[in-house]
């Protein structure tokens, strides 16, 4: 859902990063067997960290936040996101 949602808003300058907690090896794997297409870093343990300063108090993953253009925290979802929880989020960050 992630990379069709870069697909869709590619034009608008939407950018999808993804943000792995899990080993390197495993995390290309996974990207590989789903098709993403966008970026994803590697995080490890750090990531859950990041994950709580922007919000995710709970340690749940799925963990999707929209930073806007001008690169401030603007909303967040915590679990998995249906597509129009993603169009609404991609409209925060866009917006100008």
């Amino acid at each position: 859902m992630l990379a069709a949602l870069q697909g869709r808003h590619s034009a608008d300058e939407l950018t999808v990063l993804g943000i792995g907690i899990d080993q390197s090896d495993k995390l290309e794997r996974f990207t590989r067997e789903h098709g993403i297409d966008y970026p994803v870093f590697v995080a490890g343990r750090e990531g859950v960290e990041l994950a709580r300063k922007l919000g995710n108090l709970r340690d749940e993953l799925p963990y999707t936040v929209a930073i806007d253009r001008n690169g401030l925290f603007a909303r967040q979802h915590l679990g998995k996101p249906a597509p129009q929880d993603l169009e609404a989020l991609a409209a925060i960050a866009l917006r100008p």
